[in-house]
């Protein structure tokens, strides 16, 4: 007889495949069918429990992102986690760029309107605590985040990340300050991490009061295992010491409190109000940010908290609108890769300030750019383009730039050719393309129809190799202005690929 279970096992921290009714074909079928079986022929889970716990008994972790510490302390390899404390997973040149990129815009924007900035990196459970990993941390290379700040520094920044790993490991001999069976630290380790947040802004923000730590604080609660004993599939076979807030204690001394459930890892936009302490603030934040909230909402008048990154729309929205003294940036150290979401807001910023480009040093042109992989782009070569979709890129605003440095003979011209899918155009609207090289202008184009069209054009040799093709969109305009639907972005033109060849 077939037995077939059903449900998620939570160890597994995905969903099962589901039996293959709308199979386009029979080959389709098999495939997905198989999958279906694998993942619930009857006993699966109890199997695949023996299987984790058999693997226990050995010494060794049945999952490839958890490693088994020493005293029972467990540990997240995820994320480049256990790469980055190997030192195996340097940044390149081109990513550190992009951070300080958008760190740069970001606290250039909000200075403008008279809001500060902080950017707060909590570290890694293995930089916390290294000497609990079953192997010691290398001598030689650097860390990602020594490798950002050192960068910063050395490009004179005006943003230089809140490092809170010094406080911690001056910390740690009053008592854990992160869950043994959890990746994240707990609310000893939340409190010296707001501690040090309260105190970098004071320098800024005087009259601010942190929480201390007041006596009778913390009360320690034994349960099962946290998300990394899940992991493992025994959370009951790993016991946690949880350590919870003690509200009463806080009241008593004359701070606020909040229910501790208030916030979670996708918790929807809510706000704080303390009328005894001053300042207003937008917090934008990861998991990492629940240790520290009921410290830093009872350390400040007014609190928002986003459980994401920093959007443009929200910058206006909770920022400017609500006049905010400060804004919290807390990207976790495991998560400090940047990515396409980071470039798209510093380009919106730098349009909505009226800035010029931040150019990035050139790369190396490409024979062929196709703008629909999701592969992306060297940092540095486009601006002003908005993020992928099938068609490719939209434009975003009134000017495109492309840049690169060209390995061609600098006395070859090239041919450029610019792929476009569609035009913002309709019967009453066109768009006009100008097109300019090198700071010279070169071609103009009227684009009537909504149809795929190219941009051709040869670009003449250079002393230097260097290309800058410049495309002024004067006539970018909304497409709910236009009836099409309800966005609001300024778009002209969407670019599918570009392609460049020497010309003999």
């Amino acid at each position: 007889m077939m037995m077939f279970g059903n449900g998620t096992p939570s160890s597994e921290k995905r969903k099962l495949a589901e039996y293959p009714d709308n199979a386009k074909d029979f080959r389709t079928f098999t495939v997905e069918f198989e999958r279906y079986f694998d993942d619930r022929f009857g006993l699966r889970s109890s199997l695949v429990s023996l299987h984790h716990r058999t693997k226990l008994l050995l010494g060794a972790s049945p999952s490839n992102k958890v490693v088994i510490g020493r005293n029972g302390m467990l540990f997240y390899t995820g994320d480049k986690e256990l790469e980055d404390y190997r030192h195996h997973v340097p940044f390149t040149e081109s990513q550190l760029a992009q951070l300080r990129d958008y760190l740069e815009t970001v606290h250039g924007w909000l200075a403008e309107h008279g809001i500060k900035y902080l950017f707060v990196i909590p570290p890694n459970k293995t930089t916390v605590y290294p000497e609990f990993m079953p192997y010691p941390a290398p001598l030689k290379g650097s860390k990602r985040i020594d490798q950002l700040i050192d960068y910063l520094r050395v490009h004179h920044s005006a943003v230089i990340p809140l490092d809170l790993r010094m406080e911690l490991a001056s910390s740690k001999a009053a008592g854990l300050l992160y869950y043994r069976t959890d990746t994240h630290w707990n609310y000893r380790g939340g409190l010296v991490g707001n501690q040090a947040i309260i105190t970098a802004l004071q320098r800024q923000l005087p009259g601010m009061k942190p929480v201390p730590s007041l006596p009778n604080l913390f009360v320690n609660e034994e349960g099962p295992g946290g998300d990394l004993a899940l992991m493992l599939g025994n959370p009951d076979g790993f016991r946690e010491s949880y350590t919870n807030v003690n509200l009463q204690v806080m009241r008593a001394g004359g701070f606020c409190i909040y229910s501790l459930g208030m916030i979670s890892e996708s918790s929807p936009p809510f706000t704080t109000h303390c009328v005894s302490q001053p300042y207003r603030t937008v917090v934008f934040h990861d998991s990492f940010f629940i240790g520290m909230f009921p410290f830093f909402a009872a350390s400040i008048g007014e609190a928002t908290f986003l459980s994401h990154r920093i959007t443009t729309s929200d910058l206006r929205k909770f920022a400017l609108n609500s006049h905010v003294d400060v804004v919290i940036d807390e990207w976790l150290e495991r998560l400090l890769d940047p990515s396409e979401q980071q470039n798209l807001v510093a380009e919106e910023l730098r349009r909505d300030a009226g800035h010029t480009f931040y150019k990035a040093p050139m790369v190396n042109c490409p024979s062929f750019l196709d703008l629909t992989s999701k592969e992306g782009v060297p940092f540095g070569m486009l601006y002003g383009f908005s993020y992928i979709e099938p068609i490719g890129r939209w434009s975003f605003s009134d000017e495109l730039l492309f840049r690169c440095q060209s390995d061609a003979n600098t006395r070859v011209p090239i041919y450029l050719q610019i792929k476009l899918s569609m035009a913002m155009v309709s019967e009453l609207h066109k768009q006009r393309v100008l097109v300019s090289i090198n700071g010279k202008q070169t071609n103009q184009y009227l684009l009537e129809t909504n149809g795929p069209s190219d941009i051709e054009m040869t670009i003449p040799p250079s002393n230097t190799g260097e290309i800058e093709v410049t495309i002024g969109l004067p006539d970018a305009i909304t497409p709910k202005k236009l009836g099409i639907n309800e966005d609001l972005r300024r778009l002209a033109i969407a670019v599918k690929s570009i392609a460049m060849k020497e010309v003999h």
